[in-house]
């Protein structure tokens, strides 16, 4: 079991460290700390683009007439 778990191969990280794909722990060793999973940390910026910044621009801003226009027919 161990052979097959360790010709699994690794999984790379973006950060390039190595971690094995599988890994036999047991819930004795988890809780008696003598075993830990070995997993990469969250990295949020690799995996999702971040949304553009919103740009105010108080001269863009339309305006409405709301006064009658002198030229238009009645």
């Amino acid at each position: 079991m161990k052979l097959r778990a360790a010709g699994a191969g690794f999984y790379t990280s973006s950060d390039g460290t190595k971690y094995p794909r599988l890994q036999l722990l047991t819930i004795e060793g988890l809780l008696d700390g003598t075993q830990h999973l070995q997993r990469p940390l969250h990295v949020r910026d690799v995996t999702f683009k971040s949304a553009p910044k919103h740009r105010s621009n108080v001269s863009k801003n339309l305006e409405l007439a709301l006064t009658k226009n002198a030229d238009a027919d009645d």
